[in-house]
C-alpha cells in the first residue's frame, strides 16, 4: 500500500514517527541540546535510525562529534593491569619463583589471570630457572 505522509504524522502499522521538514536555523546542535530529554541516551546508530534528518544535519555541519562523542574502545582488564602494574608483576614472578598458586594467594588476581599476565610479559619458566625478555 503506497501512502503519502503529511508532515509530523504518527503511524501504527507498525508504530513509527515521521518528523516533518526542519531547518534547524543553521545550527542542528542547538536543536539537539534543546531536546536532550529525547536524544541524550541515544548512540549515533540509534539516532540515525530514530531521527535520520537530525543525524544527517549534525554530520553535514560537523557537529556530530560534539553532540554524541564516539565511544572509547574497550580495553580488557588484563591490559589495564599490565599497563599499571608492569614492574610489580615482573617482581612478583621472581618473588614467588613462578609459583602461580602462591602468587594468587598473595596478589589480588586469580592464578589464571596471573598466568596470562606473565605470558603477556613474556616471563616463562624453564625447569627451575626463568628468564625475562622485555
Amino acid at each position: 500500500m503506497i501512502r503519502k505522509w503529511s508532515k509530523g504524522e504518527v503511524g501504527f502499522e507498525p508504530f513509527f514517527i515521521r518528523f516533518g521538514n526542519r531547518r534547524y536555523q543553521g545550527n542542528p546542535l542547538t536543536f539537539f541540546e534543546e531536546n536532550t530529554e529525547i536524544y541524550s541516551n541515544l548512540t549515533r546508530t540509534e539516532l540515525s535510525k530514530f531521527d535520520p534528518g537530525l543525524y544527517k544535519a549534525l554530520r553535514r555541519a560537523g557537529q556530530l562529534e560534539l553532540a554524541i562523542p564516539e565511544r572509547k574502545m574497550y580495553v580488557p582488564k588484563r591490559i589495564k593491569i599490565l599497563i599499571q602494574n608492569r614492574a610489580a608483576l615482573i617482581d612478583s614472578h621472581s618473588s614467588y619463583n613462578g609459583d602461580l598458586i602462591l602468587a594468587s594467594k598473595n596478589l589480588p588476581y586469580n592464578s589464571r589471570l596471573i598466568k596470562k599476565l606473565w605470558e603477556d610479559l613474556r616471563i616463562t619458566n624453564k625447569k627451575a630457572r626463568f628468564f625475562i625478555t622485555i
